[in-house]
């Protein structure tokens, strides 16, 4: 598996790095976020290439929101990426996580 795509070109984006684990990030979201729905989410992991990736889906209004948090081998240790797409509901309400295998 690898990264997610899906996530138009177009959409703000931000990504940081965080010192947390994703389970922290994930509820740090939903706690600042109480007045988006939340309309998918998902939790992924790749054992053998040591991969976890977790990801929230919000709506507010005609706004979207997508939270990815993950963490690979090539992050720190005691550290997760995050990067969040915004931009409206009708540009990201089609996006899904698609993994990608290694050659593909």
């Amino acid at each position: 598996m690898g990264r997610y795509l899906g996530v138009p070109s177009n959409a703000t984006r931000q990504a940081y790095m965080a010192p947390a684990n994703i389970d922290e990030i994930s509820e740090w979201y939903r706690r600042q976020m109480t007045e988006w729905t939340i309309i998918d989410e998902n939790s992924l992991t790749n054992e053998e290439q040591n991969l976890k990736l977790q990801y929230l889906l919000l709506r507010r209004g005609d706004q979207a929101v997508i939270i990815f948090i993950m963490k690979d081998p090539h992050v720190p240790a005691g550290k997760v990426i995050i990067e969040i797409a915004s931009e409206s509901w009708e540009i990201l309400k089609d996006c899904w996580l698609i993994m990608m295998r290694d050659g593909s």
